[in-house]
């Protein structure tokens, strides 16, 4: 009914999101899944392609084929990495820890009956953030522009009325190595747990590594197409005063977000954040700074 009245007009209806989210903040203390929906009643290829012509994303992956060539049948299943632009830009320069979901990922996956395209809510993550107010409001208004853009080629979910309380990223401090080492080192480690560099990316003061393995993708993907919002894993590297911090994605913080997710995806999930965790305590990192769910 409440989507019904903005339809007809975009801006209206994410405002009223926007303002709905924040409101929930003082009277919620519910869990969200941070996913925007659209379905389309289109195959995901035809999709696909017009995404790509309409977003010219920075790069495609396609995790149906790498399935593939491993000899695993998977339904049509790709993420497009969207290219930053100066409001994503601005956001990670005043805060880096966003480089756990920027540059955003856009999900195409065939579901029976309908292909699934997703991206993340920056409505509801954007409140476990602390951000200038004037780089908040361009970074509001960039995702908008996504998300109208993206109602020409689905139809919009229901939404719930739940947000994302709690930043999703851990923390820890490297002393005494320089950020290119930090990021060198740190890929040798990953590779040695079979996690692949998908890209490094220069993104303002912040060194991002994006990394994947195809036997996690499969079961994250398989069991809930949603939490291809956040991958690749994104881990970042910055200089905080004359120290690196490096940090990652908290998985520990984003499996309560998927309430029905399978045992063997959350032992996954936990797999894959131990890890990371142990790959940066390798390089002798120290002071981790964990959330309330995670311990270290």
């Amino acid at each position: 009914m409440v989507l019904a009245m903005f339809r007809g007009n975009s801006r209206s209806f994410w405002a009223f999101h926007f303002f709905i989210i924040s409101a929930l903040l003082l009277a919620s203390s519910a869990l969200a899944d941070p996913v925007l929906r659209f379905f389309s009643d289109e195959a995901a290829e035809v999709v696909l392609e017009k995404l790509q012509t309409e977003f010219n994303p920075h790069r495609t992956l396609d995790v149906s084929a790498g399935l593939k060539a491993r000899d695993v049948d998977f339904p049509a299943f790709w993420l497009m990495i969207l290219e930053p632009d100066d409001s994503l830009r601005a956001a990670l320069k005043a805060e880096p820890k966003f480089a756990v979901a920027l540059p955003p990922t856009l999900y195409v996956s065939q579901q029976e009956g309908h292909t699934e395209i997703g991206i993340i809510d920056v409505n509801r993550l954007i409140t476990a953030y602390r951000l200038d107010e004037g780089i908040e409001n361009k970074l509001v208004m960039s995702f908008d522009d996504f998300y109208n853009r993206l109602g020409a080629y689905g139809e919009l979910q229901p939404l719930d009325d739940s947000y994302v309380k709690q930043a999703p990223f851990f923390s820890a401090e490297l002393p005494d190595m320089s950020l290119a080492d930090a990021a060198d080192f740190l890929e040798v480690i990953l590779s040695g747990y079979n996690m692949n560099l998908v890209e490094r990316w220069e993104l303002e003061q912040v060194t991002q590594l994006q990394i994947c393995n195809l036997g996690f993708a499969e079961i994250f993907f398989n069991d809930s197409p949603a939490i291809a919002i956040w991958a690749p894993c994104r881990l970042y590297l910055y200089m905080e005063g004359d120290t690196v911090r490096v940090g990652s994605t908290s998985l520990g913080g984003i499996a309560p977000l998927y309430p029905h997710l399978a045992e063997e995806t959350r032992e996954a999930m936990q797999e894959v954040y131990d890890i990371i965790v142990n790959s940066v305590k390798e390089l002798g990192a120290e002071n981790f700074d964990f959330g309330p769910e995670i311990s270290p």
